[in-house]
């Protein structure tokens, strides 16, 4: 908690000012589609029943989102600073479940995690498991 304050700005202030000054209107515009693409990223996420799967989507857009723009490639191993509890809550799952998903998936090798909260994941095999699971093949 911070100490914070609140102002109430007009609706035709508040748009008087985007119409007259194109850098806020940008910089508006750029967050709102961020939060729109973020949002969309969360649904489909969250679209998943299994927890394994919704687990390791997550994860692989976590791992995607720290890919450096214009590298070629896709590294394999990709390493998330995310603790259970943020995993728990961006992926709409109970701590414990989440730890005991994320055991599971530690089992099978494709993540790697100690207590400091650094996942190592392995995109290629999770991505390939994921498949399976979708396929109703045995994993």
């Amino acid at each position: 908690m911070a100490e914070s304050e609140a102002l109430e700005i007009k609706m035709s202030s508040f748009l008087s000012y985007l119409h007259e000054n194109q850098a806020a209107l940008d910089a508006f515009m750029f967050t709102l589609c961020a939060r729109l693409k973020e949002a969309s990223l969360r649904i489909e996420v969250m679209a998943h029943r299994g927890a394994e799967q919704r687990l390791g989507s997550l994860l692989l857009r976590l791992a995607a989102s720290r890919e450096r723009p214009g590298r070629v490639g896709r590294r394999d191993r990709v390493t998330v600073p995310v603790s259970h509890n943020e995993l728990a809550q961006l992926g709409g799952m109970s701590r414990p479940h989440v730890t005991v998903t994320m055991g599971r998936l530690r089992d099978r090798g494709l993540v790697q995690y100690e207590r400091e909260g650094l996942v190592r994941i392995a995109v290629t095999s999770l991505t390939e498991y994921l498949g399976r699971i979708v396929r109703g093949e045995r994993a």
